[in-house]
């Protein structure tokens, strides 16, 4: 599917959406938060699509962050109402079930850092800045990053990013763990997050999901129910056919073929 502003691009059991405002740096609008967050919704409870690529149209950014040029004449009470929207979409990309790469092709600033952040791989081009504020320091993130950027790099690089709006470039990002992989261009990018695209593609759904959630819900639980959930949840995994079929395929020295179920 393609619109004016989204680009949604099925490649097998990939998909790729791209944020399509390239003369703008890729910044928001509420459109386009509602159109993602159809989007993702759907995408969610497609069994088909077991990976899903987030990056931005061009070179420059993956995501200014919101669009103020629209924004400037909202009232508090909207600014709120998009707050609330943004959170919503940004959990609904953390608890989506399949694993979510975001491929950052340059800035990515106030609200593109925190969709960023949402995501559960980070791959980025050298040229990338990550900052919490889109404009000014003062106007800080409204949808949850501070929480997720400490729970990534530590409090205290959270604070100094968080306090003096100050960005952090490819290099930094990576030394922090912001990021996991650092590549050269936006060409080399698209390889790196096509690679693994597929390779988690291969795996099996039911026990990526469970993955995701041990680490998700279980970083926020103290160690002793973090340890119980995780049990919870190798129980359900042990239960599903796709073990079955990855015992009988290693067994068998073949590529198992996964169903989800």
């Amino acid at each position: 599917m393609t619109n004016e502003l989204i680009v949604q691009e099925r490649r097998g059991s990939i998909t790729w959406i791209t944020l399509n405002r390239a003369t703008e740096q890729n910044a928001l609008t509420p459109a386009m938060i509602g159109a993602l967050t159809s989007i993702f919704s759907l995408l969610k409870e497609d069994d088909a699509v077991r990976v899903i690529v987030l990056t931005g149209a061009g070179e420059e950014a993956f995501c200014r962050g919101w669009d103020w040029k629209e924004l400037r004449r909202f009232q508090s009470s909207q600014l709120r109402a998009l707050g609330e929207e943004g959170r919503a979409f940004t959990e609904l990309v953390e608890n989506i079930g399949k694993p979510v790469i975001a491929a950052i092709n340059g800035r990515a600033y106030g609200y593109g850092c925190e969709l960023a952040l949402a995501c559960h791989f980070r791959l980025a081009t050298s040229n990338a800045e990550f900052a919490q504020s889109d404009i000014l320091p003062e106007l800080n993130s409204c949808c949850g990053s501070m929480q997720r950027l400490a729970r990534t790099i530590g409090r205290a690089r959270a604070l100094e990013m968080g306090l003096t709006g100050e960005a952090s470039g490819a290099d930094e990002a990576l030394q922090f763990g912001l990021i996991s992989k650092l590549t050269p261009d936006a060409i080399s990018l698209q390889l790196a997050a096509t690679e693994l695209a597929e390779k988690l593609a291969r795996n099996a759904p039911l026990a990526m999901k469970y993955a995701m959630t041990a680490v998700s819900q279980g970083s926020a639980l103290p160690l002793a129910d973090a340890l119980r959930l995780e049990s919870e949840l190798f129980e359900l995994s042990i239960a599903t056919d796709d073990l079955r079929e990855g015992t009988q395929a290693f067994l068998e020295k073949r590529l198992p073929e996964f169903t989800g179920k």
